[in-house]
């Protein structure tokens, strides 16, 4: 490609009469799509990277996404799916087959910090932040939720964070707490953490409170207190202990790697046969947050579809709001047969 991109000839051999040019077959055919210049297919090295094709599709354009780009990879029977992060393009090697997708900054959740000053007037005192967002998954960056944090101090409002998803963080990132980011988060927060969703025990009522502002403390406690919601049952204290013990945290991490599996699949299987749907993937937990917009269905054909035609009790979207019309919420977080059965399921019900 050194001719074609940056017009140079060296090495550029002169043809003479009756030369003979063989052409072999290529060894590690690669598609670049999405936000790039250059969408095509492009005939690679087997030493060659993520970052070098991005630079033969001419890069990326000006809404592509750049912090990461997707790979699909056949893995057997099945499709791999990875999530590149821009630190790992130079070094991640590809292979023949690979399909490398760019998506555009509206594929992912963002906080709209300055619609959110806007909407704030005298009588908001409260603000609930679900810190990792569900259903988006999104970890919130720190810059992000240091601004939120100072507008909320500003005005005077009490942040609530739920960050009961915090350990289901995936792909190797790091939660970040709210009250974490700044003084003002902290002086202005209340977070609230639970095992429940992490080691699957919910049925025994744990949960716990995180805060650091003294006098905010006092009254949040005694709220507790006098409505006596301030003691756990000796099961729930003993399921959280057992929960961060060292067995538990390895359990944690056999987990965290089967249920980032079951996205891969679930991400990679519905691109493969079901196009159509598109799995907006976590940044953490297990529930999937499928983006069915390009069926064209009203949300109550939608809902039908799912449940009455395909047998599938998922999350209606706009139990979260207007905006999660053309949305359904998957759970990943079980047995990967399950899946399966429950996509194929889906396919036979759009037949």
């Amino acid at each position: 490609y050194e001719y074609i991109l940056n017009g140079r000839l060296a090495g550029n051999i002169r043809l003479m009469d009756n030369d003979v040019i063989q052409v072999g077959p290529y060894d590690c055919l690669v598609e670049v799509k999405g936000n790039v210049k250059r969408p095509l297919y492009y005939e690679m090295k087997e030493s060659e990277s993520v970052k070098t094709l991005l630079n033969y599709a001419g890069g990326f354009t000006g809404d592509a996404y750049q912090k990461s780009v997707r790979l699909l990879r056949k893995a057997g029977s099945h499709f791999s799916v990875f999530n590149v992060e821009e630190f790992d393009m130079a070094s991640f090697k590809l292979m023949d087959g690979d399909a490398v997708e760019v998506e555009g900054f509206l594929e992912r959740y963002e906080m709209d910090l300055e619609d959110l000053e806007r909407k704030i007037d005298a009588r908001t005192k409260m603000l609930i932040l679900c810190n990792p967002h569900n259903p988006g998954g999104v970890c919130f960056p720190e810059e992000t939720l240091r601004r939120l944090a100072d507008i909320c101090e500003r005005h005077g409002i009490t942040v609530i964070s739920d960050e009961i998803h915090c350990e289901m963080v995936l792909g190797g990132r790091r939660h970040i707490p709210f009250a974490s980011v700044s003084e003002a988060a902290a002086r202005c927060s209340i977070t609230f953490m639970a095992p429940s969703k992490t080691f699957n025990i919910a049925g025994v009522v744990s949960s716990y409170a995180i805060v650091p502002n003294p006098e905010l403390a006092a009254k949040f406690f005694r709220y507790l207190e006098s409505n006596e919601t301030d003691y756990p049952s000796i099961f729930s204290a003993e399921a959280t202990r057992a929960a961060y013990t060292p067995e538990g945290r390895a359990w944690r991490a056999e987990m965290l790697a089967y249920v980032q599996d079951n996205i891969d699949f679930v991400d990679g299987w519905l691109r493969a046969k079901l196009p159509q749907i598109r799995a907006v993937r976590p940044e953490a937990s297990f529930l999937i947050w499928l983006d069915c917009r390009k069926l064209g269905l009203p949300q109550p054909a939608l809902v039908d579809l799912f449940v009455n035609k395909a047998h599938l009790a998922l999350n209606d979207g706009t139990m979260f709001g207007p905006e999660g019309e053309g949305f359904m919420r998957l759970n990943a977080g079980c047995p990967r047969f399950l899946l399966r059965q429950a996509l194929e399921s889906l396919a036979a019900a759009l037949a």
